[in-house]
């Protein structure tokens, strides 16, 4: 699954999903501030995992969700948000998870 967020201006940024085996990669490219926070939200709202709270690198930058929450369960097939946040900006795209 491949999401795109382009910023009308620039076009640098792009948001790429990909799920394979159980194990989801969120791939955010043309950056230009660092990435603080991604979280994952079900279709409620509620806030399934907290993956990163730190600093990247700039201009890219990829993490990976292993379909577990906080407690480390693993989560059911349904639709979820990813939230990426930076210095600056907030990415949030919706994916699917279908068993």
């Amino acid at each position: 699954m491949e999401l795109l967020i382009t910023d009308e201006n620039t076009g640098l940024n792009t948001l790429n999903v990909y799920g394979k085996n159980g194990i989801y990669y969120f791939e955010l490219n043309g950056l230009i501030d660092p990435v603080t926070t991604v979280n994952i939200y079900n279709i409620l709202g509620q806030k399934t995992k907290e993956i990163f709270n730190n600093t990247s690198i700039n201009n890219s930058f990829m993490v990976y969700w292993d379909r577990k929450d906080d407690y480390g369960n693993v989560v059911r097939a349904g639709v979820y948000f990813v939230e990426i946040i930076t210095e600056n900006d907030r990415f949030v795209k919706s994916f699917a998870i279908i068993e």
